[in-house]
């Protein structure tokens, strides 16, 4: 799994959600840290929208710009950005922050268990 996300404590909050699950997770702390972690196929991304250094659209052009990345399932978890940008630029789910870590768990879950 991969966390793209700038703010330290929500990363670490999303790692012990994604570790407790038993999931192995790789970090970003920006848009372009998060499409150079692309290579290493994640099998899921948590993303923000707001960041510095390539926001999420950025991340999700990018993303979608590649063959081999282009149906890996993102969720949106953002307090700025709206479902309707999120899912126009191409996630395929979006949470609110401060997230229910029990919704995150399970979204999370249930993407694994259809992919």
């Amino acid at each position: 799994m991969l966390i793209v996300e700038d703010d330290l404590r929500q990363r670490e909050l999303y790692r012990e959600v994604l570790r407790a699950g038993g999931h192995e997770v790789i970090e970003a702390r920006n848009g372009l840290e998060g499409i150079e972690l692309l290579k290493t196929d994640p099998a899921l991304v948590l993303l923000d929208m707001m960041m510095p250094a390539a926001n999420g659209l950025e991340f999700l052009e990018k993303l979608h710009a590649s063959d081999a990345h282009k149906s890996l399932p993102v969720i949106v978890i953002s307090g700025a950005a709206t479902e309707e940008w999120a899912v126009r630029g191409g996630a395929n789910y979006y949470l609110t922050k401060p997230v229910d870590v029990r919704v995150l768990a399970e979204l999370v879950n249930g993407v694994v268990r259809r992919t």
